[in-house]
């Protein structure tokens, strides 16, 4: 669990876990409430060397990105509690002393709180062409025997699967930094990344006849053309298309060529994750004004 806080420059953090709402009552040897962090004696005296990091306390200095309410007198930190205590217990209530106060927070400790929102390449592309293919069956620009050509998910064809079809693989890896998570956005409840990677889709056409086999290829490479837009729509963008031929032996020792379409492109992978914050109630500090 990530915790994150803001505090005056010369106030050490004091925080508590414990399993019901109730803060810990700490004039209780026995309070049963489980002491995440504390504040070191000398904490003033090595406050600005927290921004590097400190490993005493556990703490280091908060990203900007993470600070949903952001006070100019106060510092922002963030440590992580890896306790086992957190799978054990679905809920956990932290409690930050402040003062004669506690600051309390309810959090899910079982319930991942990051949502990924993974786009697939291969499954884009084999939709597709499925459709384009269906269009070329109906056209008798292909005939197959089966009556279709399937797209498969596998490294090599298996002696019983029939011809033509397409063998369909992808690839995934990090595009330089943006693969370490780009800041992309943030609203009062939920911050954005973005992971940029590189994702190659190589689509194997295959068929015992040389002839059906180029038309194939051609059929594939032609809707790919006519769907650049769509796959830019949907996130696979900066597409580079490769055609090349290869052979391979078959299941029953025989060689055969194969045309091989490869797409490399980028794609994004977005974690959206939402900001649970409480702050102290200042009302009690507020005075009204009086009109004359």
């Amino acid at each position: 669990m990530r915790l994150l806080f803001g505090l005056p420059p010369t106030v050490g953090p004091l925080i508590y876990a414990t399993t019901t709402a109730t803060p810990p009552n700490l004039s209780d040897a026995n309070h049963g409430a489980r002491l995440v962090v504390a504040p070191a004696p000398n904490f003033a005296a090595h406050f600005s060397n927290v921004i590097q990091g400190d490993s005493t306390l556990g703490l280091y200095e908060a990203e900007s990105v993470h600070i949903a309410l952001e006070h100019p007198q106060l510092r922002y930190f963030q440590m992580l509690d890896l306790h086992e205590s957190l799978r054990q217990h679905p809920t956990i209530h932290y409690h930050m002393r402040h003062g004669t106060v506690w600051i309390s927070r309810a959090v899910n400790a079982q319930t991942p709180r990051t949502t990924a929102l993974v786009g697939i390449a291969r499954d884009l592309v084999r939709n597709r062409l499925s459709y384009h293919l269906g269009l070329a069956v109906a056209a008798t620009t292909l005939r197959p025997r089966a009556g279709v050509i399937p797209i498969l998910e596998q490294e090599t064809l298996n002696k019983d699967q029939p011809q033509p079809c397409i063998l369909i693989r992808e690839t995934l890896s990090p595009a330089g930094l943006d693969a370490i998570g780009k800041h992309a956005g943030q609203s009062d409840d939920q911050l954005e990344r973005r992971y940029r990677y590189r994702c190659r889709v190589d689509l194997l056409a295959l068929s015992e006849v040389p002839a059906e086999r180029t038309v194939l290829a051609n059929v594939i490479h032609g809707a790919i053309l006519q769907d650049f837009m769509l796959y830019d729509d949907a996130g696979y963008r900066n597409i580079e298309i490769v055609r090349s031929m290869r052979g391979a032996v078959t299941p029953d020792d025989r060689l055969q060529f194969a045309e091989e379409i490869t797409l490399d492109g980028m794609i994004e992978v977005v974690t959206l994750e939402p900001l649970q914050v409480r702050v102290r109630d200042m009302s009690a500090s507020l005075v009204p004004l009086r009109r004359d």
